[in-house]
């Protein structure tokens, strides 16, 4: 006669090992990387923004929508008394520095991997776990007692003096969650925040021990670390003339990798799509900015060049044929994190691109969903989502924030193979199927249709089946 109290026993135990082996199975498990194909998909920006339609050069933004615009831009970079929301507004900064220090708390055991499991664990650049000696070094060199009382001092005011990277802790190596969750492993470093481009002005909380790293609040409502040589501390003398300088013009990079050369034509950095720099004068075939140059920890002012061809003036006349020029600068550069590499992730993409119009947009995606004029379709079914956004979306007044996600609607296609779909300019990591067990990357800016599905990855899920889909109208913008 079977014992059914040990069989019973026996396949609890076999079962119980069973889960162990597919849990151990798991965290060494390998998800395939495919590439997504877009030969398909047309990347030729006239095919989008027609140079031969009638309102190629019509602008759809109004002059005095711009110009008010204008006015929140500097507002939100360089503005100091009580209405500014600069990082040299005094109001501003006591705003932040009164929840920074219970942030940075709540920052550190987000990477404390003591009792997570496998997948809220974090890695090193090597596969192998974080332990507590990597997290207790960076904390010795935090310097977390500067924290206990902050109050804002003009003396703590600085700018960036060359581009740079904004980290979530002082520390240069990537960390990472497990590479088997979507939107995790390479090249999601967990501690890359941003990339800072030279002339953003910056308020510093603290220093660490070393004097390596510091603590700063950005224009762009979040803290974080940065190398102290990318900054330079100014004086009220420079905030003074560096506003007065904005407020009689702003010049925005135009092209990618442009160079900036100081009045004896030497090297002295370059920018990217999204800088912005007081201008000086402008003649037949350069640009002369207000560029800041570090000496001795503090910031000077020197007077820089660019070539015409890659800035302009701003507001850039909210065109089709402006949006054009600027999309081709930006049109399949590759992916980048967090601006990592001083590439673009899917808001820095759009900060960019609306930069020069004179249109200030937050860093983060979810931070531009709440931008302003924002319609939630999120309960709407995936047919309906798509109805409604050809049915209400602005072309190319219009973002689609989705989970994690933004990217902007250009309008119903008229003419080709996806002629009445939704088209989309983005840059997108790539695309996974419901079961997360295989990834199609696209890995750059890409013109894309927004589809229910696409037939080269049938089992991919459609970005617009995302849990969240809302639309913000980039002609509604408010604080």
């Amino acid at each position: 006669m079977i014992n059914l109290g040990w069989l019973s026993m026996a396949v609890k135990i076999i079962f119980t090992a069973l889960l162990l082996f597919i849990s151990s199975a798991l965290t060494a498990a390998e998800v395939p990387i495919y590439q997504f194909p877009l030969k398909n998909y047309s990347q030729r920006t006239a095919d989008y923004l027609s140079p031969t339609a009638e309102d190629y050069k019509t602008p759809f933004l109004t002059p005095a929508y711009q110009r008010a615009q204008m006015k929140r831009f500097y507002r939100h970079m360089y503005q100091s008394n009580a209405k500014g929301l600069s990082p040299w507004s005094e109001p501003y900064v006591t705003q932040v520095l009164t929840t920074l220090k219970e942030k940075t708390l709540d920052l550190i055991k987000e990477y404390d991997n003591t009792g997570k499991d496998y997948l809220h664990r974090h890695y090193g650049e090597n596969f192998k776990e974080h332990d507590s000696r990597w997290l207790s070094k960076i904390i010795a060199n935090m310097d977390l007692a500067a924290l206990e009382k902050l109050r804002f001092s003009k003396t703590h005011r600085a700018i960036v003096t060359q581009n740079t990277f904004a980290r979530a802790l002082p520390e240069t190596a990537p960390d990472f969650l497990h590479f088997s969750q979507a939107g995790e492993g390479f090249p999601f470093d967990t501690l890359q925040e941003s990339a800072v481009w030279v002339g953003t002005p910056l308020y510093v909380v603290s220093t660490s021990h070393d004097k390596q790293w510091s603590l700063v609040i950005t224009p762009d409502q979040y803290f974080a670390w940065v190398k102290s040589n990318d900054i330079g501390y100014v004086s009220q003398d420079f905030v003074q003339q560096w506003q007065q300088s904005a407020l009689r013009g702003l010049v925005a990079i135009t092209k990618t990798d442009t160079a900036i050369f100081d009045t004896d034509h030497s090297f002295i950095a370059t920018a990217h799509i999204g800088t912005v720099l007081p201008l000086h004068s402008e003649s037949q075939h350069t640009v002369t900015v207000l560029v800041p140059s570090r000496a001795e920890g503090s910031a000077t002012i020197i007077k820089s060049l660019i070539n015409h061809n890659s800035a302009s003036k701003m507001p850039l006349a909210a065109t089709k044929e402006n949006l054009s020029l600027l999309i081709n600068e930006l049109i399949g550069r590759p992916y980048g994190w967090g601006g990592n590499f001083f590439f673009n992730d899917c808001s820095q993409e759009l900060k960019s691109l609306f930069t020069p119009l004179g249109l200030w947009l937050p860093r983060n995606s979810s931070k531009q969903a709440t931008a302003g004029g924002e319609l939630d379709l999120s309960q709407l079914s995936l047919s309906q989502r798509l109805h409604e956004l050809k049915y209400k979306g602005k072309p190319l007044m219009t973002l689609i924030h989705l989970n994690g996600h933004v990217m902007l609607y250009l309008g119903i296609q008229k003419t080709g193979r996806f002629k009445g779909e939704a088209m989309t300019y983005q840059n997108i990591w790539g695309l996974a199927p419901a079961s997360r067990d295989k990834r199609y990357v696209i890995g750059q800016s890409v013109f894309l249709p927004l589809l229910a599905s696409y037939e080269e990855v049938p089992d991919a899920t459609s970005p617009a089946n995302k849990t969240n889909f809302s639309l913000i109208f980039l002609d509604k913008l408010t604080e």
